[in-house]
């Protein structure tokens, strides 16, 4: 909803209480992803790979992770 909205610090505090709060849900891949979304919609590029590291580093598997790949891939 926050994110959808463009309440980018809601969005962000809403998703990292899901990773602190519920690190193993099935959700944790996506959490990850959609902070990759924001951070690089923000252009905080540092940060979005971060998140894309970690989904990397975890999930090497997963579409979530080909996806924020495809947002970071060009970034220096």
């Amino acid at each position: 909803y926050y994110q959808f909205n463009h309440q980018w610090i809601s969005a962000i505090n809403r998703y990292n209480k899901i990773l602190d709060e519920h690190s193993t849900s099935v959700y944790t891949e996506e959490t990850l992803f959609r902070l990759v979304e924001i951070y690089y919609s923000l252009g905080l590029y540092e940060e979005a790979k971060r998140y894309a590291a970690t989904l990397q580093f975890n999930f090497p598997k997963s579409d979530w992770y080909q996806k924020s790949y495809e947002l970071v891939k060009d970034l220096t």
